[in-house]
């Protein structure tokens, strides 16, 4: 693997390891439209006083950090 340092505007650039250019570009964009997304889903799914709308979530997080504790 292969880190390629992608200029995203005149003053940033941000290295991306992977195996190829094109795929480096792949993963800036998903990174961007993670980021961009991001407000979004935190105000459709996400309430920071009662916490997110997905029943049972805690829960499996929760066994997944105890998991991983006991390893």
């Amino acid at each position: 693997m292969k880190t390629y340092n992608l200029q995203v505007t005149d003053d940033l650039t941000v290295p991306i390891r992977a195996n190829s250019q094109e795929e480096a570009i792949r993963i800036l964009k998903s990174e961007i439209a993670k980021k961009e997304a991001s407000p979004l889903f935190d105000k459709t799914d996400f309430d920071y006083e009662t916490g997110i709308t997905v029943p049972r979530l805690r829960a499996a997080l929760a066994r997944q950090e105890i998991g991983r504790a006991h390893v």
